[in-house]
């Protein structure tokens, strides 16, 4: 029995104080009872920690991990801040240099496409070899140069007219008779050319090259290019216009017949010529570097 000074709370408050969770911060822990594993976030969702693993050496790795991929966040974070901001300058270095690369490449192609090789006159001004000719061989080969130069100005080189069949003769006769002379066969090869027998003018310049290329002059290189380039060999012509360049280094010595090499490097595929030239050339390394530069955007483009 209730006293009169004792009285039933209203069934409200009786609700409310037995709906009320107590802290868990301020409930005290049970004997038995294990350390909670949740916490509060900071939107005030409950959420439960990682329960620690009972490996001590994971433990440890997985700290480890953590704090290099700390320190490497870090790391990036100052870097990005300290990377100065590209001028206007900066930035339009590529297309300058993009500029550049198409101007050399437009120059070059240009001249390409208009340069080709022509077959270089004989010269009977040069006698073979002073110290192993006699008189006889003197008169005869003067005698073979003014029949060339009278042909030449009368416009009849052409074999039709027959005199330079003659002149092709006069010279078989001279190459079997002093065999070990230079200068007979390239000046034969060029009558061979004119009569259309442009097969056994290569086999006399390739003669010529094999056994005399200490005394060969720069023609003999180009004729060769040629009537190479004339049956169809490439790599032959190559051969031969760079060792015409070879002798003197120097791309612009002759322009017409350097761009015509660059032609045969992008038909062959062959450019080990520019190392060679790049170790001894002295002039104009300009024009060589550019002609690189060129061979590299033409072979792109063809792959």
């Amino acid at each position: 029995m209730l006293g009169a000074w004792e009285s039933v709370p209203d069934n409200e408050d009786c609700s409310k104080e037995s709906n009320e969770i107590p802290d868990a911060a301020s409930r005290p822990i049970a004997a038995d009872e294990s350390p909670s594993m949740e916490y509060i976030s900071s939107d005030g969702k409950q959420e439960k920690e990682l329960e620690p693993d009972d490996d001590p050496e994971k433990n440890e790795s997985q700290g480890r991990e953590i704090r290099n991929a700390s320190a490497e966040q870090t790391s990036l974070s100052a870097a990005s801040e300290s990377e100065p901001l590209r001028s206007d300058s900066e930035l339009a270095c590529p297309i300058e240099i993009e500029r550049q690369l198409l101007k050399i490449e437009i120059a070059f192609e240009e001249k390409r496409k208009s340069s080709e090789l022509k077959v270089v006159p004989p010269d009977f001004e040069t006698l073979p070899d002073r110290d192993f000719i006699d008189r006889h061989f003197v008169q005869s080969w003067h005698t073979i140069k003014q029949k060339y130069a009278y042909a030449s100005k009368v416009n009849e080189l052409d074999p039709k007219h027959g005199r330079i069949r003659e002149i092709a003769a006069n010279l078989r006769l001279h190459k079997d008779e002093y065999s070990s002379l230079p200068h007979i066969r390239t000046n034969l090869a060029y009558m061979h050319y004119l009569c259309g027998q442009t097969s056994d003018a290569m086999e006399e310049l390739e003669w010529e090259i094999q056994y005399f290329r200490s005394s060969l002059e720069g023609a003999t290189y180009l004729n060769a290019a040629f009537f190479a380039t004339e049956l169809g060999e490439p790599i032959k012509a190559l051969f031969y216009l760079e060792s015409y360049f070879f002798a003197t280094f120097d791309p612009s010595s002759d322009a017409n017949a350097w761009f015509v090499l660059l032609d045969l490097i992008l038909t062959t595929g062959i450019s080990a010529c520019f190392h060679l030239l790049n170790r001894h050339a002295e002039e104009n390394r300009e024009m060589l570097y550019e002609s690189l530069v060129y061979v590299l955007l033409r072979g792109k483009d063809r792959s």
